[in-house]
């Protein structure tokens, strides 16, 4: 079974990511921070990521630098959800190496069709 690690701050979001992808298929590990999913993506190596980029403790583009910057976990796509697909912290994420950056706003079925291409590549 494949790994996806989300990263969200937001309860709401990570039962909400939980349910979809456990419906899908996928073991989901949590974490609430940025820092947080660093420490889980290092402990688990997880076969995707999902990261918000609003978080507290560290923000989710500091949080993918890091992930693309550690040797063992590089070849993992990041895929950013959040409500700010827009702005400097979307285009940081983008330039450390996310794969793709989805809206909050998003249907669950189509993040689990992303989830999907990019678990293909």
């Amino acid at each position: 079974m494949q790994k996806i690690l989300c990263v969200d701050d937001e309860p709401t979001q990570l039962m909400l990511l939980r349910l979809a992808l456990t419906r899908a298929h996928y073991q989901v590990i949590e974490a609430s921070n940025g820092q947080e999913g660093v420490d889980k993506a290092v402990e688990h190596k997880p076969d995707l990521i999902i990261m918000d980029l609003m978080m507290p403790v560290m923000d989710g583009a500091t949080a993918v630098e890091l992930i693309k910057k550690t040797t063992e976990l590089a070849h993992i796509p990041v895929v950013v959800l959040s409500a700010y697909t827009h702005g400097g912290q979307a285009q940081r994420a983008l330039d450390a190496g996310a794969v793709e950056l989805v809206s909050k706003s998003v249907i669950l079925t189509e993040l689990i069709d992303t989830v999907q291409r990019n678990l293909s590549i």
